[in-house]
């Protein structure tokens, strides 16, 4: 056992190194069993995550070289057995385990409950409905822990964007067992507030356990019906939830959520001083074009004598007067002598003119019928004569048939 004295106190450093070398000394090529909680991986290829069970957990780190010999992908919610030596990182004084390799052993609880409510929820289409966000907001409500980072980052990048927005904060808890019903509830709570066009839920990183509550079933429900659009800011860039797939627009951080939702007044301020200079410039060029234009135009002969102009167009007129009139008079002789040839054509098949020259028409007085054959009247029968002047009504007392009808009797 290792002790000292008041008198000659270890400092922090030194209590620290001890430990150190003690557990590495009697914890050394270890292999241990559960599920990987948190994971990152380092802009210089060295691997931290934490590996729990039901009670417990440790930090854990692969460098970089042993890392590039692992022949699978791990991460969150992996079930492995990890081999490796304890450790203490002395700059904070936690001990970890120095990873050497990684065995899979399966899929670990949580991730598989995540996994399947993210099938059944694909399948039922909840992840692809996407309503537009309104590009100027003028409330947002915001359901998340009043006291974290997140809200202050969130309202920090919204001032900084934006003058005369209204932010409405529900506060809920954002981890642990009664968050997911806290955040059905506030969801619910904003969709009742007229002014609000937009809700945003977030929260800061944090392990698969702490960001839990925004894989539940009753979060999803409360995004998917809500009536106002959704947006998710949970965790950090590398977390993805079930309220992510759901809502209507997945921001990597609260503050990424804030600059999504809000434009930068400055450079709105700037869009419309270029739109500004570019309008002017165009209707400075259309001007300069018209003006142009104007005077080329006032050089034109009808502008310097525009009497000129409209005396050949009068004069255009009459010819085209005198056209008209001498074809209209020449189709008027036409059809004059066309109507005296029509009207001697009828003069001549006129059968008055044929009684006028001694001829008769005679007609059956019972039927009205033109006689033009004596066999066509029997005797005793009436016929009537129509003359040049008057009329004869005659008895059929005889009758001769022609030379033709008597050679057939005959």
């Amino acid at each position: 056992m290792i002790g000292n004295s008041f008198d000659n106190p270890f400092s922090v450093s030194q209590l620290t190194r001890q430990v150190k070398n003690k557990l590495e000394e009697n914890f050394q090529c270890l292999w241990i069993t559960g599920e990987i909680s948190s994971f990152k991986k380092a802009s210089s290829g060295h691997v931290y995550f934490t590996l729990k069970d039901e009670n417990s957990q440790i930090q854990c780190v692969l460098y970089r070289l042993y890392a590039g010999l692992i022949p699978f992908e791990f991460g969150l919610g992996l079930k492995a057995v990890v081999f490796g030596s304890i450790s203490v990182y002395e700059k904070s004084g936690n001990y970890q385990l120095i990873a050497v390799q990684i065995e899979e052993r399966g899929v670990g609880t949580l991730h598989a409950a995540f996994e399947k409510l993210k099938k059944e929820l694909s399948e039922k289409g909840w992840f692809d409905r996407k309503r537009s966000i309104p590009l100027f907001p003028g409330c947002i409500g915001v359901v998340t822990s009043p006291t974290g980072a997140a809200i202050r980052d969130f309202i920090s990048v919204l001032k900084r964007r934006s003058n005369g927005l209204n932010v409405l904060i529900s506060p809920v808890r954002v981890q642990g067992e009664t968050a997911a019903e806290e955040i059905r509830h506030a969801i619910t709570a904003l969709n009742k507030i007229k002014e609000i066009e937009i809700i945003v839920v977030c929260r800061g990183g944090g392990s698969v356990e702490d960001l839990w509550p925004f894989n539940e079933r009753k979060v999803a429900e409360a995004v998917f019906f809500s009536d106002k659009p959704v947006v998710s800011a949970v965790g950090h860039e590398i977390d993805f939830t079930i309220c992510d797939f759901v809502a209507d627009l997945r921001a990597p951080t609260p503050s990424a959520a804030a600059e999504m939702l809000v434009p930068d007044r400055m450079e709105i301020i700037e869009k419309v001083r270029s739109y500004e200079i570019r309008l002017n410039r165009c209707v400075k060029s259309y001007m300069d074009m018209k003006k142009e234009t104007l005077k080329n135009m006032s050089k034109n002969r009808i502008f310097a004598a525009p009497a000129d102009f409209t005396y050949q167009y009068r004069q255009r007129i009459d010819d085209y007067y005198d056209i008209i009139s001498r074809t209209a008079w020449h189709k008027m002789e036409i059809s004059k002598q066309k109507a005296g040839g029509y009207k001697s054509r009828l003069e001549t098949l006129n059968p008055l003119n044929v009684l006028k020259r001694g001829f008769s028409l005679t007609v059956n007085a019972g039927t009205s019928k033109i006689i033009r054959d004596a066999e066509e009247i029997g005797l005793n029968e009436e016929i009537l004569t129509r003359l040049f002047k008057g009329r004869i009504v005659s008895k059929v007392i005889h009758k001769e048939l022609g030379e033709n009808e008597r050679e057939n009797k005959i």
